[in-house]
C-alpha cells in the first residue's frame, strides 16, 4: 500500500498490519478547509510499518478555517517507521506536533516513541505548537515542553 488517507465524517476504523509507502504515509483529513465537515473519531491504527514516506503519520487541519472539525479517540500502537514510535528521521526535527493557536491540541499521548536521526551526525529534535502533550516512558528524540 503506497498511502492510506481517512477523511472527513469518517469514524470507528481500525487499520492493522499493513505496510505503507512510498508516499504521504498514513493521514486523517485535511480537516477543517470547508463548513459543516464532519468529524473524524475512533481510529485504531496498529502494527504497521511505514517506509519511505513523507510525513509517516499526519492529522492536517487547516489553520483559519471556515467550520470547526475534530479528530478524536485516536490510538497508534506498535508503529515502525523506516527512514522518515520507532525508527529513524530523514527529517532533524522527528517530533513535530503543531496545532492551531485558535483551537489548540488536547489530550495529546506519546508513550515510548524512539526515532533516530538516520544520518547519525546529530540528535533528532522535537518541536510542539499550541498542543497539550503528555509524553510517557521512553521520549528519543527529548520532547518538547
Amino acid at each position: 500500500m503506497t498511502a492510506f488517507q481517512l477523511d472527513k465524517g469518517n469514524s470507528q476504523v481500525t487499520i492493522t498490519s499493513i505496510t505503507c509507502g512510498p508516499g504521504h504515509g498514513i493521514s486523517v483529513g485535511s480537516l477543517g478547509k470547508y463548513p459543516n465537515e464532519g468529524d473524524v473519531s475512533g481510529l485504531v491504527v496498529r502494527d504497521c510499518t511505514i517506509s519511505g514516506t513523507t510525513n509517516g503519520i499526519r492529522i492536517k487541519t487547516w489553520a483559519n478555517s471556515p467550520g470547526r472539525s475534530a479528530a478524536t479517540n485516536m490510538t497508534f500502537t506498535n508503529i515502525v517507521m523506516n527512514n522518515n514510535i520507532r525508527g529513524t528521521s530523514s527529517s532533524e526535527v522527528a517530533v513535530a506536533l503543531e496545532c492551531s493557536k485558535g483551537i489548540p491540541c488536547q489530550n495529546i499521548y506519546l508513550e515510548d516513541v524512539h526515532l533516530d536521526l538516520s544520518s547519525g551526525k546529530k540528535e533528532a529534535t522535537s518541536t510542539c505548537s499550541n498542543v497539550k502533550a503528555k509524553f510517557i516512558g521512553t521520549q528519543i528524540p527529548p520532547p518538547c515542553t
